[in-house]
């Protein structure tokens, strides 16, 4: 019997988030002190940057996630890997921070939004019912994967090439390595190709749809207490690990850590990541998923807590593995 093409969605997801998350968040932070010392800026003038491209991220997603209900998923991921490779290509070529700013905030934050995160796990979740938290957590291990690849290879590249030519890198790497498999094998909903989601068996008409399975008017959505509950909770959860990715390698040297071993500070965060992606994902289609989010948030806050007051390298590797879990 066949694989499930649901698996190949997965993959496709896989590779976008790896992108979309490595060759952006887990690198500026490799990037942030060759940027500060060519211009001449601060850091916070430089994580400014990133701060730019999340408030725009967060502007256009509720446009995004109205087009990915009506529209082809593959066309705006296609796009997002488009504008992504074109936003690298030009930072490449900046002569001031303003204009980094402004790649940053307009094509690499549109790119980066409909190539992996909300695009990607919209993607997984159509294909995807009783094992969706398997299959997403599964996709999400790009994310992980990427950090416990990127900050090293981020680091080598600068060494090598310096941040202008690992930026023009990452611009041919972004078309090569996403824009291939999801042309090939993006389909929308399994729907469309015949299929159900997980792979069951076609529905028997007489049996009537889950209440759960009707359909949220955004209106009707807005209104729902418990929406704004669950989106406070994970835009605060988020805020802190966008934070850390930042500035936990400016910080390790600070504490005197050679560049090399602080860059694996963030390879350990996301390796224990990987982890937390397939624990979390299985937990979260076994028990309650609300148990599995306050012992995320718990885990979390004790990795920041002892990144906080770290004063040593091997204490700095505990908290990044505690947080990345």
């Amino acid at each position: 019997m066949p694989a499930f093409y649901g698996w190949r969605i997965v993959g496709v997801a896989f590779v976008a988030d790896f992108v979309a998350t490595g060759f952006f968040f887990y690198s500026y932070g490799i990037f942030f002190k060759a940027l500060a010392a060519d211009f001449g800026g601060s850091r916070l003038a430089v994580s400014f940057g990133i701060s730019l491209a999340n408030v725009v991220g967060a502007l256009l997603s509720p446009y995004l996630g109205r087009s990915l209900d009506r529209s082809s998923i593959r066309t705006i991921m296609l796009c997002g890997s488009l504008s992504t490779a074109a936003g690298f290509a030009l930072a490449s070529q900046i002569g001031a921070l303003w204009q980094f700013y402004l790649i940053l905030s307009s094509l690499v934050a549109l790119g980066i939004v409909c190539m992996g995160g909300i695009t990607a796990a919209t993607l997984v979740s159509n294909w995807f019912v009783a094992r969706r938290g398997t299959a997403l957590g599964v996709a999400t291990m790009g994310i992980s994967l990427s950090g416990l690849a990127m900050p090293p290879i981020a680091t080598a590249l600068i060494a090598s090439y310096g941040w202008r030519g690992s930026f023009a890198l990452y611009a041919v790497a972004t078309l090569c390595l996403v824009t291939p498999p999801v042309a090939i094998w993006a389909v929308n909903r399994p729907e469309d190709v015949g299929l159900q989601p997980d792979g069951a068996p076609p529905p028997d008409p007489a049996t009537p749809a889950h209440a759960t399975d009707r359909p949220w008017r955004t209106r009707e959505l807005l209104r729902e207490p418990r929406f704004w509950a669950i989106s406070l909770a994970f835009s605060l959860s988020f805020c802190s690990v966008s934070a850390v990715l930042i500035h936990l390698v400016p910080h390790a040297t600070d504490l005197g850590i050679e560049p090399v071993r602080a860059a694996w500070l963030l390879s350990t965060c996301a390796g224990a990541g990987v982890l937390g992606k397939v624990v979390f994902g299985r937990l979260v289609d076994r028990v309650d998923p609300r148990v599995a989010v306050w012992i995320s948030f718990g885990t979390q806050l004790a990795g920041l807590v002892w990144i906080a007051f770290a004063a040593g390298e091997a204490a700095l590797f505990a908290g990044a593995a505690i947080f990345g879990l």
